[in-house]
């Protein structure tokens, strides 16, 4: 599966993913923005924000995924979707 890994002031790098060990991470979570740590061949680990998935129209398979390069000693402001169900008691 390809993906993209940007981060702030550095150029985009494009990698690919197994499907199954990507599907398994993002097993057990409700939403699809999470904090994750991804391990490139060859290369350090890197601490990602995962920003977006595709999915296939028909299938909804995954066919895409774009995380973001978080540094863990800057603040970083992000805008978490909450969606409200049921009425207040």
């Amino acid at each position: 599966m390809p993906a993209v890994l940007y981060g702030e002031g550095k150029p985009a790098k494009t990698v690919q993913l197994k499907l199954h060990d990507f599907e398994q991470a993002l097993r057990g979570h409700t939403g699809e923005h999470m904090l994750m740590d991804l391990a490139i061949d060859g290369d350090r680990g890197y601490k990602v924000l995962l920003k977006e998935v595709q999915h296939h129209p028909v299938s909804g398979k995954i066919v895409h995924a774009d995380f973001y390069e978080v540094s863990m000693t800057k603040k970083l402001r992000i805008g978490i979707p909450v969606k409200l169900i049921g009425e207040p008691a």
